[in-house]
């Protein structure tokens, strides 16, 4: 009976440390998008790769800001003069530990939009981030 019980323990404890690293995860994800979406038709792209620093790798900096990626929620806000604001987030892991598909609920101008992509997350740092272009 004791044998079981701890392994019953045993099971829970490894459970929940599993738990609670993807909990991070997500919230370290919540935060990097919340950021990155929230623009106003004034943001720079600039202003924008400041601010999510601290989310990110160097490298995925560096690419974000060569390929003009942050241009994106920027030049949504302005085409239609408003604010982009989320609405939800959600990040559903996938099969390989510290990747996941994500989408982004958003509204600009009371019109609802979404964004979905892929990113990977080490030591909770993004370190790639890829949205889905529209087919």
């Amino acid at each position: 009976m004791a044998k079981r019980l701890f392994i019953l323990l045993l099971m829970a404890i490894v459970l929940s440390a599993c738990s609670s690293a993807e909990d991070k995860e997500k919230e370290v994800i919540g935060n990097y998008l919340s950021t990155k979406y929230m623009v106003t038709p004034t943001t720079t792209e600039e202003e924008l790769a400041k601010k999510l620093a601290p989310f990110i790798t160097e490298a995925l900096a560096e690419e974000q800001a060569a390929s003009h990626a942050l241009a994106l929620p920027i030049n949504v806000a302005k085409k239609y003069n408003s604010p982009l604001q989320v609405v939800s987030i959600s990040a559903i892991p996938l099969e390989v530990s510290g990747e996941y598909r994500y989408v982004a609920k958003l509204v600009v101008d009371n019109r609802p939009v979404e964004q979905h992509g892929e990113l990977s997350i080490k030591d909770d740092v993004i370190t790639y981030d890829q949205h889905q272009k529209k087919k």
